[in-house]
C-alpha cells in the first residue's frame, strides 16, 4: 500500500489524498497500519457503516 501511494505522488504531486477502504478490520490491521505509516500519514477522518447484511446486499 506505501509503495502505490507513493509512486502515485511521485508521478504527480497533486495526487496526495487516497481513501483507503475496508481497512483496518481489526486490531492487528490498525497496529500494522500503525507502525507502516507512522509520520507518513495524516489520517482526517474514519467512516464507519454499520448495516445489516440484507441492506450491504441491496
Amino acid at each position: 500500500m506505501v509503495q502505490a501511494m507513493e509512486q502515485t505522488m511521485a508521478a504527480n504531486t497533486a495526487k496526495n489524498k487516497f481513501l483507503i477502504d475496508g481497512f483496518p478490520r481489526n486490531e492487528d490491521n490498525l497496529q500494522g497500519w500503525d507502525r507502516t505509516m507512522d509520520g507518513k500519514a495524516d489520517v482526517s477522518f474514519v467512516l464507519f457503516f454499520d448495516c445489516d447484511n440484507e441492506v450491504g446486499n441491496v
